[in-house]
């Protein structure tokens, strides 16, 4: 369901921090349920400090567009994030 969805990416904020949690929260701005891509929206913007247009409530093609955008920046820093307490985000580092 919609919500435990909802919750199972609230979760993904308490485990250590790893990078791949956001794969999965980019994942989810594809979900059915637009509250799901809400919430998923808005720890990727906390958690990676990016905003890529991403709306939730646009009609899918702006959405995938958007999400595009999402997956090519994680794609391309991927090996580069590292969780920085300070800001409390993902962060590329120079390898």
């Amino acid at each position: 369901s919609s919500d435990v969805r909802l919750q199972a990416l609230r979760c993904l904020t308490i485990v250590p921090k790893d990078p791949a949690v956001l794969d999965v929260m980019i994942g989810a701005l594809d979900d059915a349920d637009e509250e799901v891509r809400r919430e998923a929206v808005t720890l990727l913007r906390k958690g990676a400090d990016q905003v890529f247009g991403y709306l939730p409530a646009d009609d899918p093609d702006a959405r995938r567009a958007a999400a595009g955008q999402w997956r090519q920046w994680y794609d391309t820093n991927r090996e580069r994030l590292v969780w920085n307490d300070e800001s409390r985000r993902f962060e590329p580092q120079d390898l």
